[in-house]
């Protein structure tokens, strides 16, 4: 990049443990807040949010996915400092491009770990199904434990998710390090462990509701879901000094 970024401090800003603060979380006030932010904007963000999912997803394995979150949070923090938010503000986020790509791979390889021993079971209560299914020449069976198995699957993956949950934010917000972000979002999920779960389980609910409405609402809900992460970001990371914006204006 020949031109230094703008939307990002200039040196990182450290987070101690007092820094970060136990809230308490209401996920319908969170959403409502977030529309509130949204205001005349909520198109803008729509593209921004969705064209930055879009545009992560393309390479294989969502490797570039961490630079677009981050410039999609570069985004929500203009829009609290009340600065004019520009499309392109979203390819900011590969400023932060060594970070946020380490992030995701941290991500990546966690996923990896615990996934894979699942497919590997699934697989194997599979795979005698079909080869009985083929010696009597009937369709196959599913047995009861691959469904028991999905929903588990389903909770491991939030548990994976959970501790990088804020990692990007606080990548564009602070200019922390990628293990300098992930610790510091493990202390802010540990501190608000249940709001937070309650909190992502409603999100997944509401997207997957809408998501099977033909995935266009689920598309329209993006913009507030990721407000409302941003917001409760911010009410777990105040700002230095204590001031909120977001906290004063969208509260």
């Amino acid at each position: 990049m020949s031109q230094a970024n703008p939307y990002a401090p200039t040196t990182s800003i450290p987070i101690n443990d007092t820094d970060i603060r136990r809230v308490a979380i209401r996920p319908i006030g969170l959403l409502k807040r977030s529309w509130r932010m949204l205001g005349d904007q909520y198109w803008l963000f729509l593209g921004i949010t969705f064209g930055g999912i879009l545009i992560g997803s393309v390479v294989p394995f969502g490797l570039i996915l961490g630079p677009m979150l981050v410039g999609i949070y570069l985004c929500y923090l203009s829009l609290e400092r009340r600065e004019k938010v520009e499309f392109g503000t979203v390819f900011k986020g590969f400023d932060f491009f060594k970070e946020s790509f380490i992030a995701t791979l941290c991500l990546i390889a966690l996923t990896m770990v615990v996934m894979i021993p699942f497919m590997i079971a699934m697989a194997v209560l599979i795979m005698p199904t079909f080869a009985q299914a083929a010696q009597n020449n009937q369709p196959p069976s599913f047995p009861v434990a691959i469904f028991l198995m999905y929903p588990l699957m389903l909770m491991a993956n939030i548990v994976i998710t959970l501790p990088f949950i804020f990692t990007f934010q606080l990548i564009a917000d602070r200019n922390l390090s990628a293990m300098e972000a992930i610790k510091a979002s493990i202390q802010g999920v540990r501190k608000n462990l249940w709001g937070i779960v309650w909190f992502f389980a409603l999100l997944m609910i509401i997207s997957f509701a809408l998501a099977c409405m033909c995935y266009v609402p689920a598309i329209l809900f993006l913009p507030v879901s990721f407000g409302s992460l941003f917001l409760l970001y911010r009410d777990i990371y105040p700002h230095q000094g204590g001031a909120d914006p977001a906290a004063n204006t969208f509260g």
